[in-house]
């Protein structure tokens, strides 16, 4: 199953923000495998939250619950990834993490941002500011080389 939908978030602006200035390479700041990164930043404030007590900023937290609605799921694990300079991920699922449901956000995408693809099903996605993808956990999915730049919030849902 695969699904695209539009979705505008508030604070938008405040939250890739957020992300430029946290978002990292410490594969101990994450609860994700960075290893799949082909050199993109990561950042996942609630699993630094539940690590070090540090403040989740309340964009982020407006926009999980706006993400939950929009999807009529719950989000059990959410982080986000800044590419640029060709950066990319390799191709995995997620089914080894116990989510019925998987998703991608793009938040700030630029003309040559890497296309989202899913090999076994011959699918390529052009990403686009605003675009909401959810599918199933076990579809292996990759992202192309993001020539100049993309910012996307992925996460897992429970139903």
């Amino acid at each position: 199953m695969l699904s695209l939908s539009k979705l505008e978030i508030r604070n938008k602006d405040l939250i890739i923000e957020h992300i430029q200035e946290n978002a990292h390479r410490d594969q101990s700041r994450t609860g994700g495998d960075i290893t799949r990164l082909l050199g993109g930043k990561i950042w996942d404030p609630m699993y630094e939250w539940n690590k070090s007590n540090k403040e989740i900023p309340l964009s982020w937290t407006i926009m999980t619950k706006e993400i939950e609605k929009h999807a009529k799921m719950k989000i059990t694990e959410i982080w986000s990834i800044n590419y640029t300079n060709g950066q990319g991920c390799k191709f995995h699922n997620h089914k080894n993490e116990s989510a019925d449901m998987t998703a991608v956000y793009y938040l700030k995408v630029g003309n040559e941002s890497g296309n989202l693809i899913f090999p076994e099903e011959g699918i390529t996605i052009e990403p686009k500011e605003n675009l909401f993808v959810m599918f199933n956990p076990d579809l292996v999915h990759g992202v192309e080389p993001s020539l100049d730049g993309r910012i996307c919030i992925a996460m897992n849902f429970k139903k």
